[in-house]
């Protein structure tokens, strides 16, 4: 089944819609996850299950393996790079003139379709875990003077507005360029480039259900959940603080909060390039 760029309601939101059984989907799944894993968003072979000793849901094998909060970090790192280079090719078969402008328009939104529900599948615990709440957080908002965008209402206004600078005239500053110019957007290398960043905001927005998720699980077992910011160490040396928004360092330095205290992921400084995560405990009991 091929994605179709949803209808936009009053708001310009898409309308969040289950994809429950979808060939497209978990083939994008199977190209960029361990065969170890095929299983996994949808039951087979493997669950989904909070350990209340923790306060970490764990994702368990039939054989016994267990997907620590860790390898599922990293299952989900893999699925967005593989996202990121199928992004870049289309866009290189593109700017080779091997597919239409429409062709890479519509391969680059099923991609990025396809890569926010199954990375807030992975945060929720499975396809069949999502709430209509997360399917909101998938379908997200556009950005505004007051908030920075998400999910696929975000991901869809860049789209139209990349697709439109790929038409426009040229500026002049850039028609003496050696390198052959692709309207507005720049050079070949810059738009492969930017293409590819579209896989991004997938990160964020599974780190934003993960949490959701951990919420709702310590709820059902009436247990008090507490969040803490874990800085990348292989890129927090990018982290920062801006004029306007909070930094991961001041995330990070609050220690442990209760749940749903600290902003999201992807909506400080670092933007979509932030590879924080969190990490989850039961609340320890007051000392009398």
């Amino acid at each position: 089944m091929e994605a179709t760029e949803p209808e936009l309601d009053a708001d310009s939101t898409p309308a969040p819609r289950r994809r429950d059984d979808d060939d497209a989907l978990f083939a994008l799944w199977d190209a960029h996850t361990s065969r170890a894993f095929d299983g996994l968003l949808i039951g087979s072979g493997w669950q989904y299950v909070f350990d209340d000793r923790t306060g970490q849901g764990l994702y368990l094998s039939d054989h016994g393996v267990k997907l620590s909060p860790n390898e599922q970090r990293a299952v989900a790192l893999s699925l967005l790079i593989g996202c990121d280079s199928d992004m870049r090719h289309n866009a290189v078969d593109y700017v080779n003139g091997d597919i239409s402008l429409d062709d890479w328009h519509q391969r680059q939104w099923d991609e990025i379709d396809n890569e926010f529900i199954l990375l807030a599948a992975l945060g929720a615990g499975g396809i069949d875990k999502l709430t209509d709440a997360d399917y909101e957080t998938i379908a997200g908002r556009v950005t505004t003077p007051e908030l920075p965008g998400t999910g696929l209402a975000d991901a869809q206004a860049r789209l139209a507005a990349f697709r439109d600078e790929l038409i426009a005239p040229v500026p002049e500053a850039r028609q003496d360029s050696p390198q052959q110019q692709f309207g507005a957007a720049g050079s070949e290398g810059q738009v492969i480039r930017r293409a590819g960043q579209y896989s991004s905001p997938g990160y964020s927005l599974w780190t934003t259900v993960q949490r959701d998720a951990h919420e709702r699980m310590a709820i059902a077992a009436g247990l008090e959940l507490q969040e803490l910011n874990v800085m990348d160490p292989t890129v927090e040396r990018h982290c920062r603080t801006g004029p306007f928004t909070i930094g991961c360092p001041e995330c990070s330095a609050a220690g442990w909060m209760t749940i749903g205290q600290l902003p999201d992921i992807g909506l400080r400084s670092c933007g979509p390039a932030d590879r924080c995560h969190w990490a989850f405990r039961i609340a320890p009991k007051a000392q009398p």
